[in-house]
């Protein structure tokens, strides 16, 4: 308040000296003052930093107003306020070179700079948590067993976390889709997504009944399909053994680190009933989730061939490294993609090769039209006949290869919508016992 005091006193003073102000112009500079000391003492610093500006732009040359408006600056206190603090003090420096407190407010600065710091990095951390995160567990076939996307809510700090349905534990029966989470001051992250359905049997006989009835219909020789429907079966009446309220809990504790979320996931099975209250764990991993946006789209993106080139869902143009990378995991498929560009290439040589055989027959027949013999004419109409043949030949090859580009992109497609859609029920030893588990 002293300070303050003196403030007031010292520029009033030196508006009466000056004799540029008039006598109302001082007295405005020390109501100003006064209600932004007013302000500043009652904590309204957005009103007292008006206040201040109002009186700056009358009196833009006296040092400890600026000094004091770097105090407002620092009392506000978000990023860009502490900049603007920063840049105050060194304008209070820059017009009091010599200042008695000159060693106090660099030490204000050098603070501020730290804070700042800080904080940016921490915004910049809050920043990367927003994405897709792709955890590196994958099924047998190579599909990531969890993807999340995780949003933040405005500037808060708080984040959504949405599983997403390509996880292969996605499930229509998870309770909710998005549930809410806040990192710690350690980076952590914690949140569960519930299911309303069973993750492990609780019941012996079905595992039992498992092994017989995928023995027998195996030695049977029955489609695979058949098999699936029938493991379905038994599921879905073990699950009607299990007490109505019996869920699953899916529990992630995962810190940030470097661009990735590492931790746990543990897999909770709850039964409640009127009798009972237990919760037993039936299964606990280490999980390591990466941003991976262009993978979340191979994932989603169905293709097909338009004109030549394949286009993804979204309708872009996949160049051969795109395609490439989106059928990795399936050789064969790509394999014969490959060979069908080569086919399509192999015919486009022939259709130039046929167009150019007859485009200059035509030429040639044309400048010896009036000096050519029957011979001539003959020889030219048989190569034009050839380089017609030869392009239409080039049509068919292309025609061929197209065939195998689509083919090979048809499969890829139905394997994906199968993958996406499909589970694999085997037997097995689970934490909990030995029975009929999914398969990840």
């Amino acid at each position: 308040m002293k300070t303050k005091l003196l403030l007031v006193m010292f520029v009033a003073a030196s508006f009466c000296c000056d004799a540029a102000f008039s006598q109302s112009s001082t007295d405005e500079i020390k109501r100003l003052l006064t209600r932004a000391q007013t302000a500043y003492g009652m904590q309204n610093y957005e009103d007292a930093l008006n206040e201040y500006l109002k009186i700056k732009q009358m009196a833009p040359n006296y040092p400890d107003l600026y000094k004091a408006i770097g105090d407002v600056y620092e009392k506000l206190g978000k990023g860009d306020d502490l900049k603007n603090a920063i840049e105050s003090y060194k304008t209070y420096l820059r017009l009091v070179p010599h200042a008695m407190d000159k060693e106090d407010v660099n030490k204000k600065i050098y603070a501020l700079e730290y804070v700042i710091e800080t904080i940016e990095d921490k915004e910049k951390m809050l920043d990367d948590f927003s994405g897709i995160w792709i955890s590196d567990i994958k099924n047998d076939k190579g599909l990531p067993a969890f993807l999340f996307r995780i949003t933040e809510m405005g500037k808060t700090g708080k984040f959504r976390v949405e599983m997403l349905p390509e996880s292969q534990f996605y499930s229509e029966t998870i309770i909710q889709k998005i549930v809410n989470a806040e990192p710690d001051k350690k980076n952590n992250l914690s949140f569960v997504f519930a299911d309303a359905q069973v993750y492990n049997p609780s019941n012996a006989k079905y595992s039992f009944w498992s092994v017989i009835l995928n023995t027998g219909l195996g030695m049977a020789g029955t489609s695979q399909f058949t098999q699936s429907m029938a493991n379905v079966g038994l599921e879905m009446a073990r699950e009607k053994d299990l007490p109505k309220s019996t869920q699953t809990a899916y529990a992630f504790d995962v810190q940030y680190s470097n661009g990735e979320l590492k931790g746990s996931c543990i897999i909770k099975q709850m039964h409640n009933n009127s009798k009972t209250n237990t919760e037993k764990q039936n299964d606990y991993f280490e999980i390591i989730l990466k941003k991976d946006a262009a993978l979340y789209t191979d994932l989603t993106s169905t293709l097909r061939i338009k004109g030549g080139e394949v286009i993804n869902k979204t309708g872009r143009s996949l160049k051969l490294n795109d395609v490439e990378n989106i059928m990795k995991d399936y050789p064969d498929l790509l394999k014969r993609y490959k060979s069908g560009l080569r086919t399509e290439k192999a015919g486009v040589v022939f259709v130039g090769i046929g167009g150019g055989l007859m485009l200059g027959s035509l030429i040639g027949l044309i400048v010896i039209a009036d000096t050519a013999d029957d011979t001539a004419i003959s020889t030219t109409g048989s190569i034009i006949g050839a380089g017609g043949a030869t392009m239409a030949l080039g049509g068919l090859i292309i025609w061929g290869g197209s065939g195998k580009k689509r083919s090979a992109i048809r499969r890829y497609n139905n394997i994906i919508k199968s993958n996406q859609t499909s589970y694999n029920f085997n037997f097995g030893i689970t934490p909990s016992g030995v029975g009929l588990v999914v398969n990840f």
